[in-house]
């Protein structure tokens, strides 16, 4: 009997120990506006710790639309502030990782979410934070350059309850201004996001059963974007009650070609001081995706 009881743990442990073996790619959303004093005293190191991380980490940028002007934000103003309130961010810059605010465990800044506070270490624990769910993310724009397609797969090894719901974003993943857009100087942008699909509360997957993989395509017919070339898209899949991100993947550029009217058309939607100053900085250039 001792045998047989001996056999059925390690059994159980050994079935256990199968699950949950997949590394996080870490969400990180940061909350951020062109005009916010703090937003660019904090980004320089935050978007360097990123790209250093870029291996393990999903990163979003939603520009806000306070403390001033944003016209990334006043192109999408009401899905920045639907994923603000979601939050209950009530200032910026306000950083995330895995649905969790980050606590204020470095000096000179007040506040949960300082993203001043993002430590390597910080990032590498969230990623071996192991979860059942794997994810991919792939896109691609329209032959005539007006719609972009997003495709998902989501499997999760374990069954999986809860209010789940997968959330899209295309981003842009620089954005250079020749001047600075707003009043704090910044003129460089990273992984800002531009649209998310279906939209900002994203989709209800309903529960998971072992082994169970499920599949999402959408698409946006593209309304505003500065360039072409910088589109990329991420995911995650979200605990709406605990706000737990169970695993992120992205989808870096994929460069197309550009004529000059089109370039032009992209810039409507831009403010006339805008607009024809960044025009001469977009680049013409053709490349396979």
């Amino acid at each position: 009997m001792l045998k047989k009881l001996l056999f059925a743990f390690v059994a159980l442990s050994l079935a256990s120990s199968a699950i949950a073996q997949h590394q996080r790619r870490v969400m990180v959303e940061e909350f951020t506006n062109a005009s916010c004093g703090p937003c660019a005293s904090q980004n320089p190191g935050f978007n360097a710790l990123l790209a250093n991380n870029a291996d393990i980490v999903t990163p979003l940028k939603v520009q806000v639309n306070f403390p001033g002007y944003d016209p990334m934000n006043e192109q999408n103003p009401g899905e920045a502030n639907t994923r603000r309130n979601y939050y209950s961010v009530s200032g910026v810059p306000h950083a995330v990782l895995n649905g969790a605010p980050l606590p204020n465990d470095c000096n000179g800044w007040t506040g949960s979410g300082a993203p001043a506070c993002v430590s390597a270490a910080e990032l590498t624990a969230a990623a071996n934070n192991l979860t059942p769910v794997t994810m991919s993310v792939s896109h691609s724009i329209s032959a005539t350059y007006d719609t972009i397609f997003v495709n998902v797969s989501v499997t999760s090894d374990a069954a999986l309850t809860g209010t789940l719901r997968l959330r899209v974003a295309v981003t842009e993943e620089e954005i250079l201004f020749p001047t600075a857009p707003g009043s704090n100087g910044e003129t460089e942008f990273s992984h800002v996001m531009r649209k998310m699909l279906p939209g900002a509360d994203g989709t209800n997957t309903g529960d998971f059963a072992a082994g169970e993989t499920k599949t999402y395509t959408f698409a946006w017919k593209i309304g505003y974007a500065y360039n072409l070339n910088e589109l990329a898209a991420c995911a995650w899949l979200q605990n709406d009650a605990t706000k737990e991100v169970w695993q992120s993947a992205l989808s870096h550029p994929s460069v197309v070609f550009l004529t000059p009217a089109f370039k032009f058309r992209l810039l409507t939607n831009l403010p006339a001081r805008l607009a024809m100053p960044l025009l001469s900085t977009l680049p013409m250039v053709a490349m396979l995706h």
